[in-house]
């Protein structure tokens, strides 16, 4: 385990110098404006950064764009979203005792344009509390 978790420190430690803050910063302010008791604008506004970010990344491999790079580049991209949304779901209940964490190829970082999103939501309690 240690050794393949050194592998991919390594991995993304040469993919270069963009730790995807520019990306977060995009997704927080296109998400900025938008009322969350209006669930219908939030679903519009995330569709439509689905749609420009792959139109962005579309654009990166056709300029010439490192892969692994662009797979970084979604990955950080939907782990911005995801974080975002979480917050704002989230809300009142900071602090619950549940997580959410990622697996697959995007626990991995190596989000492909099919990859989908393999999430895991673990509750703190027995089976029984968390079935009530």
């Amino acid at each position: 385990m240690e050794e393949s978790l050194s592998r991919s420190m390594v991995k993304v430690a040469l993919l270069g110098e963009d730790d995807g803050r520019e990306i977060e910063a995009r997704v927080s302010q296109s998400l900025a404006g938008v009322d969350g008791g209006k669930p219908e604008e939030l679903r519009a506004t995330v569709r439509r950064l689905l749609e420009e970010e792959s139109a962005r990344l579309a654009e990166q491999v056709r300029g010439g764009a490192n892969g692994l790079r662009v797979a970084q580049n979604r990955g950080h991209f939907y782990s911005a979203l995801l974080r975002e949304l979480w917050a704002r779901a989230e809300g009142e209940n900071a602090g619950s005792s549940l997580v959410m964490g990622a697996v697959g190829g995007f626990g991995r970082e190596e989000m492909s344009p099919a990859s989908d999103l393999d999430l895991v939501f673990i509750r703190e309690g027995s089976q029984r509390e968390v079935a009530e």
